[in-house]
């Protein structure tokens, strides 16, 4: 079968464009033919894939079509999977529908609230604009012949929708990397408390919060910030004046890692914390359940997702202030009952989760409705970037 995979920006550490390259990879070794088209190229190339499976697709394309879509045509796709609303996204999307090709979407977020975050002006927030592109994505996702959810609860929101045709795919862990850590006990040498977040610097992923949190933390506490710029260029801005400004002495911001550093510290730390305000369903997460690291976050409408409260996390209220989030941090570690206990859930749980087994669950629905062309090449066939 040949798969066109439509992404963002491949960055090391957004969870949603990992994905595409954990599913890319999985399709792979199923004898699959994997063309990933992309927004802008690639940060590096995992070990699996070569340069030729990228095509990148630059805004002028989107109003000269042409090009892109005589490349796509040499490779026969069976199959369009879109993952997110971005130009790569969209021009696949477009390509699927003009050649009657089975157009498959992942869906991981609420637009209408992701939408707020793009517009500075907060009385607009949450307003008519965010309800109008949440209907027009809804609207597009209904000419999909399946979309893929990362959770029930997502699957459920889809529906309330008006979408039919949902399936729940999961989402992965690497297992080479990421598995149970190191006896979760503070470092004898020197007593700290290590605490991590993993995500890039940007206003839904919260980071300023979990620099005021860090005040309330005892002395011995250490949290560590994993994670890159951005789009959200004016929240990175803010996060490295308050990082700078020497009031948070006790965190440690690692800057964008690769995926087996960053796995490096999921195994050392004792607490994963997450104030994310969107996708609590992200792989980070994921990653933190698979390392039975217990979780201390905030909850609410916009950020339900993997964890249960007092099972595989402790949950506060959105609202709940960083003194009151420092305050749950310490109870838990300092309960070593409940700490094991939520350990021992959170790698249950994050046992369910893999790459080889959403594979085969996406490509089953693959299967149940394309039929591969007959005549492929066999070789694979080099494809130039599309960038005119």
């Amino acid at each position: 079968m040949n798969i066109v995979i439509c992404a963002g920006v491949l960055d090391k550490i957004s969870g949603y464009n990992l994905a595409t390259r954990r599913l890319g990879a999985e399709f792979r070794k199923r004898g699959h033919r994997v063309l990933i088209l992309c927004h802008q190229p690639p940060v590096d190339i995992s070990p699996d894939a070569n340069p030729e499976d990228f095509i990148v697709c630059s805004a002028k394309v989107i109003l000269r079509r042409a090009p892109l879509f005589r490349i796509l045509d040499r490779f026969r796709p069976d199959v369009v999977f879109t993952h997110n609303v971005a130009l790569s996204d969209l021009m696949g999307f477009r390509y699927a529908r003009k050649r009657g090709i089975p157009v498959f979407s992942m869906f991981h977020t609420r637009y209408s609230h992701y939408v707020s975050f793009a517009i500075p002006w907060k009385p607009l927030r949450f307003s008519i604009f965010g309800r109008v592109f949440e209907r027009w994505v809804a609207g597009r996702l209904k000419k999909s012949t399946t979309v893929f959810a990362p959770t029930e609860d997502m699957k459920a929101y889809l529906e309330n929708l008006g979408l039919t045709r949902v399936e729940v795919a999961g989402g992965g862990v690497d297992r080479t990397l990421i598995g149970p850590g190191e006896e979760r006990k503070p470092e004898s040498d020197s007593g700290r408390v290590r605490l991590l977040f993993v995500g890039q610097i940007r206003a839904m992923k919260n980071q300023i919060y979990l620099l005021e949190m860090s005040r309330f933390l005892p002395g011995n506490y250490r949290l560590d910030l994993v994670g890159g710029k951005c789009w959200d260029r004016g929240y990175y801005r803010k996060f490295l004046k308050a990082f700078r400004s020497g009031r948070y002495p006790n965190v440690e911001w690692h800057g964008e890692l690769e995926p087996r550093e960053t796995a490096r510290f999921f195994r050392t730390a004792r607490v994963f914390v997450n104030a994310s305000l969107l996708e609590a369903q992200g792989l980070a997460q994921i990653e933190a359940l698979a390392s039975g690291l217990p979780t201390v976050r905030l909850h609410g409408a916009r950020t339900s997702g993997v964890t249960v409260d007092l099972e595989t996390a402790i949950h506060l209220d959105e609202k709940a202030s960083p003194r009151k989030f420092a305050e749950a941090v310490v109870r838990l570690v300092e309960d070593d009952r409940l700490c094991e206990d939520i350990r021992r859930r959170a790698l249950a749980e994050g046992g369910r989760y893999s790459w080889k087994t959403t594979a085969e669950r996406i490509l089953a629905c693959f299967a149940a409705v394309v039929k591969p062309a007959e005549g492929i090449l066999s070789t694979h066939r080099r494809l130039p970037r599309c960038e005119r």
